[in-house]
């Protein structure tokens, strides 16, 4: 297979984003604007990556750990009903 790289007046070759890129930005943000009860849609919009990715993984956490304790409170009240 022959490939071919773009080499651009610099010299360097250029990288581009994944094509999914925008949707992967936009469900980002309809996430952290749904779920953080706290940042609207053009602060995040406007975040910086590091901050923005760094939010969304506190998010991620807070939200898992919320599962797990739902878990434990249903199989909790499933043992105390038998």
């Amino acid at each position: 297979m022959n490939r071919r790289r773009l080499i651009y007046p610099s010299g360097l070759t250029f990288f581009t984003l994944p094509l999914d890129y925008r949707i992967q930005l936009h469900s980002q943000i309809w996430e952290m604007v749904q779920f953080s009860n706290g940042f609207t849609w053009s602060e995040v919009y406007y975040m910086p990556v590091y901050l923005r990715r760094f939010y969304f993984n506190k998010l991620v956490e807070m939200k898992k750990k919320e599962a797990e304790e739902m878990k434990k409170a249903q199989s909790k009240s499933k043992v105390r009903m038998r």
